[in-house]
């Protein structure tokens, strides 16, 4: 093997080497995008919830305004005890 082969076999292997890792740049990013939409549905979650009776959307600020009170149907939601407390206080 002479020295121009040996160098030209380190460009292949160089090659190849950058494009695995630029590609698992790629498979970084594309995870770190799925992350994100994922974490902008559980944020859309926490605004939103669907009513159990007439299945509409209620921001969940309306709704506590509301007392849990469907504003399309009039159903009463369930609410945990800490909302509960909350509206005595």
């Amino acid at each position: 093997m002479s020295i121009r082969e040996w160098f030209e076999d380190r460009r292949k292997i160089t090659g190849l080497l950058k494009d695995s890792v630029e590609g698992e740049s790629k498979d970084v990013n594309e995870t770190d995008n799925q992350n994100k939409k994922n974490i902008d549905y559980v944020k859309i979650n926490r605004l939103w919830v669907q009513c159990d009776n007439c299945e509409s959307l209620l921001y969940i600020r309306f709704l506590r305004e509301n007392k849990s009170v469907c504003e399309e149907c009039g159903y009463y939601l369930q609410m945990n005890s800490s909302d509960r407390i909350e509206l005595i206080i």
